[in-house]
């Protein structure tokens, strides 16, 4: 009988909550084996209380603006040649006019969207190439790295940076066989969306058909993005139909970014 073949390990960071949840539980599903990481430790033992394949899932409390411990968490994950994929998902936002903002709204958004990101990355990706694994990197933008948001400067900021980022990181890992691409949401159902709607800062028929107002064009196919969307993209990604697909920035917007 031959030997069972050796787990492929994803990282998603921003794991406990909203589409990270979503995302974890949809590479499961598909048979990955998932290394959790995030800062709410109460999240991640909720993740892994709901869902019927945890045991191919690895939860780990840590912070992805602390470097040393990123590190330390990458280098524990599965075995060697068994670490294989990268979802970039940790991400906050802060809501405040430009004028207004504070320093706290600046900082902590850059710390946590750009920095960590960059620390992961750099973890992973310096792994893959140790144990020379062909792998795979997505880091997840939003198309307001692209278009500005009013009152959304920190944020629309560091997701800029981080599709930049993907490319530098596509760039300097193309020579070891390791695609990195950037999947960029657009208006999406829950989480911060959500929430402005109910402090009234939007509407969702504002969001769908538009705030001329507000400089917003709408969503053309007419609804918000689905957790199960961003998971297609996740999945193309992943597959071997993107093999050759690097450097890249999927929108799953409904046409919203297209403006």
């Amino acid at each position: 009988m031959s030997a069972n073949p050796a787990p492929h390990w994803c990282v998603v960071t921003g794991a406990a909550n909203g589409l990270g949840r979503d995302l974890t539980a949809g590479l499961l599903e598909d048979g990955w084996h998932v290394a959790a990481l995030d800062v709410d430790a109460a999240g991640l033992a909720d993740l892994a209380a709901g869902l019927a394949d945890r045991d191919r899932l690895a939860t780990h409390e840590v912070d992805v603006r602390d470097r040393d411990a990123v590190r330390e968490t990458v280098r524990r994950v599965g075995g060697h040649g068994e670490l294989r994929a990268l979802l970039n998902n940790a991400g906050i936002i802060s809501v405040a006019p430009l004028v207004e903002m504070s320093r706290s709204d600046w900082d902590d958004v850059i710390d946590v969207n750009v920095n960590g990101a960059f620390y992961v990355g750099q973890a992973v990706g310096a792994r893959l190439v140790e144990e020379s694994v062909p792998g795979r990197i997505i880091n997840l933008g939003t198309i307001s790295g692209k278009s500005p948001r009013p009152g959304r400067s920190s944020y629309c900021v560091s997701k800029a940076a981080v599709a930049m980022l993907t490319k530098m990181m596509a760039v300097e890992l193309a020579p070891y066989g390791i695609t990195v691409n950037t999947v960029s949401p657009g208006s999406a159902e829950g989480g911060v969306v959500w929430q402005n709607i109910e402090r009234g800062h939007t509407t969702m028929e504002a969001l769908v058909g538009g705030d001329l107002k507000r400089h917003r064009l709408g969503i053309p196919l007419g609804r918000l993005a689905t957790s199960a969307d961003v998971l297609g993209a996740v999945r193309y990604l992943l597959s071997d139909a993107a093999a050759h697909v690097t450097g890249d920035e999927l929108r799953v917007d409904g046409g919203q970014g297209m403006f």
